[in-house]
């Protein structure tokens, strides 16, 4: 085999063992609501503490971002970088915590009414 073929593939299985990015923990968004265009990957989301009604009267919910493979419930700098760049690609401007668990986080995108 040769060496350059057998790097690639020491690259691809050290890629798939460390997740995403190397982070360690998967990054998913799920659109629920409108469509809109991206804001880039840092558009200066809210972190904002508001539960799904307080959300929803001023406004709009455009879907969720969750972290799953956190390995605890320390939410980090580069998680929350990585919410933002998440929902910021969905077109929102805040985000608030729908749910979190032990190795998860789920967060509502929402954008100004």
């Amino acid at each position: 085999m040769s060496r350059s073929i057998l790097l690639a593939g020491l690259a691809s299985v050290l890629a798939l063992a460390c997740g995403a990015g190397g982070l360690g923990y998967h990054v998913t968004p799920i659109r629920s609501g409108a469509l809109y265009s991206s804001k880039g990957d840092r558009c200066g989301i809210k972190f904002e503490n508001l539960n799904f009604q307080e959300g929803s009267a001023k406004y709009e919910n455009l879907g969720l971002v969750t972290l799953t493979g956190t390995g605890g419930d320390e939410f980090t700098d580069p998680m929350k970088a990585d919410v933002e760049k998440a929902a910021c690609h969905m077109g929102g401007d805040a985000v608030s915590l729908n749910a979190g668990a032990p190795g998860m986080f789920q967060f509502i995108v929402w954008r100004a009414k």
